[in-house]
């Protein structure tokens, strides 16, 4: 299956969508392949369960992971940008 978050980010893309790019590429590929065909491909838990063989548990465990790490993830890139004081 061919990445969705491998492609080259170019100019005009909003620095949220740059950063939600760079936090996903940071993610395991079970979760973050997880969250790109949930959210991004828009399928259902269950046809995410038979296309990867998987039980319905285990994406949904999958899911909820790679939630929380893009949440930590993109929470430490936005406190990296804040200015010090």
């Amino acid at each position: 299956m061919p990445s969705l978050v491998d492609r080259t980010v170019g100019d005009g893309l909003s620095p949220d969508h740059v950063a939600l790019v760079e936090a996903l590429k940071r993610l395991p590929e079970a979760q973050r392949e997880a969250i790109a065909l949930h959210h991004i491909a828009d399928l259902p838990v269950h046809e995410i369960a038979a296309t990867l063989g998987v039980p319905v548990g285990t994406v949904k465990a999958r899911l909820s992971r790679g939630r929380v790490a893009l949440a930590a993830l993109l929470s430490e890139d936005s406190c990296s940008e804040a200015p010090h004081a």
